[in-house]
């Protein structure tokens, strides 16, 4: 099969017309980025069909309570750590991530400022328009499911100017639906009541809805009054006016 000049089908020979090739520096991607692992695509193409390698960091606070929950996808994920210290994961390992698999702060000491971990996690976007993934918590006295939610990451406000990566508005959703209960945070099977997450507050996914917003208001706001200021500029435009 030929397309766009590769045999393959897979890697094309030339740029695509509306998606040109973009050159990336990782870790200065750490410097803009809202929250403790954020996924924060690091190419602006997250179309149907599109691999989405997204940066991810993360870094010991002093005092925090360490966080675990399980995310659920149907599509596999690949996650390879750039670099580290004091990471649970070494610098230039790569894991295929399972289906159903735990999330963590991914350092070995979760409270110690000096402990960092920049790693990339890949997922691809299907073809279809449904592309499902989810959230579990555990108790974590008896580690029955608490709460779960699953959700379409191919949903969400359109975006004209800046495409919105919609999972991370879900998973704030969660931290927030959760928080905000104790019934949902009660096991039913042993009565525990599970904490609020707090360390959802430093995740970075409400800064990331908000702002993805505001950029693109902001985007439109601005070409509205550029071209109210050429109208201007252009009586012409407007036609002839009767004498």
């Amino acid at each position: 099969m030929q397309a766009n000049g590769s045999k393959t089908n897979h890697v094309p020979r030339k740029p695509i017309a509306d998606r040109q090739p973009v050159k990336v520096d990782v870790f200065e991607l750490v410097i803009r980025n809202l929250g403790l692992l954020q996924l924060a695509p690091i190419f602006p193409y997250t179309h149907d069909g599109a691999i989405v390698p997204c940066m991810t960091n993360t870094t010991g606070v002093k005092g925090v309570t360490p966080w675990h929950f399980f995310h659920l996808n149907e599509v596999k994920e690949t996650i390879i750590c750039m670099v580290e210290n004091g990471g649970a994961m070494k610098s230039g390992q790569i894991m295929l991530l399972g289906d159903n698999h735990g999330v963590g702060p991914f350092l070995r000491d979760p409270n110690d400022p000096t402990n960092y971990y920049v790693g990339l996690i890949t997922v691809r976007m299907l073809a279809d328009p449904r592309q499902m993934e989810g959230i579990i918590l555990r108790c974590q006295k008896c580690n029955d499911v608490i709460y779960e939610r699953r959700f379409n990451v191919k949903e969400g406000p359109e975006r004209k100017h800046y495409p919105e990566f919609y999972a991370l508005r879900y998973y704030e959703e969660c931290w927030q639906e959760f928080n905000r209960s104790e019934e949902k945070r009660t096991c039913k099977k042993c009565g525990t009541v599970r904490a609020p997450e707090t360390a959802s507050d430093d995740f970075g996914h409400l800064l990331y809805a908000r702002n993805i917003e505001v950029a693109n208001w902001s985007r439109e706001s601005f070409e509205r009054m550029a071209d109210k200021l050429t109208a201007e500029s252009n009586p012409s435009s407007h036609g002839d006016k009767a004498a």
